[in-house]
């Protein structure tokens, strides 16, 4: 086997590797967020209200919603997902599963804040934009596989010739709107939406921009000189 396979495989295993680490950490961040009792992050707010409702768990239904985005990309896609995208497809299902157990481990190890001063909330939904923001910074920093929130954003964006940033928009504006509908409907008030979900979905987004170049030190580790001169 060549020097560069060698390398070639290494570097593969290290992204896969800072990708895996990532998941806790956003899912620690979706979870902090959401138990700040401040409103949850705008991809979220659908499960977590559905799970008020029914017995099923925060992780589980947000396991379902994730899944039906990626049977929908299968769809957009059709045949190139039985050829050149199929990997990408599938590697989302175990992506997917190792963050929903995560969300009700960290469900299950903390407590709901709502009756806790309002700066302590501060503070927990500040930790969880945090972690947030350094769980998505080490995804992209892998650059190996999505997950299905953002995957089902790309594809949108490719089909309807829509930048990536406002297909964003128009998917997190929808399902708070059908969160608060839902919500509405079988609880009698909005739950889950308030200045959280503000901060999560204008906040995060800029601070991964912003904090990127602070993650160039893993670069040699990934190594991704190496990735691109084979």
């Amino acid at each position: 086997m060549s020097n560069k396979n060698i390398t070639y495989r290494s570097s593969s295993l290290r992204r896969y590797t800072l990708l895996f680490l990532s998941l806790p950490v956003n899912s620690l961040g979706i979870v902090l967020v959401t138990l700040a009792s401040l409103g949850t992050s705008p991809i979220s707010s659908l499960p977590y209200v559905i799970s008020k409702l029914t017995p099923l768990s925060f992780g589980a239904l947000t396991w379902i919603l994730n899944i039906l985005f990626v049977a929908v990309e299968a769809i957009l896609l059709g045949r190139r997902c039985l050829h050149e995208d199929k990997s990408y497809i599938l590697w989302q299902i175990p992506i997917l599963t190792v963050f929903s157990v995560f969300v009700d481990i960290w469900m299950a190890l903390f407590d709901d804040m709502a009756g806790c001063p309002y700066v302590s909330r501060l503070t927990v939904l500040a930790v969880g934009c945090l972690c947030l923001v350094t769980g998505i910074s080490w995804s992209v920093k892998a650059g190996v596989a999505m997950n299905p929130g953002e995957g089902i954003i790309k594809v949108l964006a490719g089909r309807l010739h829509i930048p990536f940033g406002w297909t964003k928009f128009i998917i997190d504006l929808s399902l708070v709107v059908m969160s608060a509908i839902v919500s509405y409907i079988w609880l009698g008030e909005v739950v889950g939406l308030r200045e959280g979900t503000v901060v999560a979905a204008f906040l995060v987004g800029p601070l991964v921009r912003l904090t990127n170049p602070c993650w160039n030190f893993l670069d040699n580790w990934l190594g991704i000189e190496a990735h691109v001169e084979s």
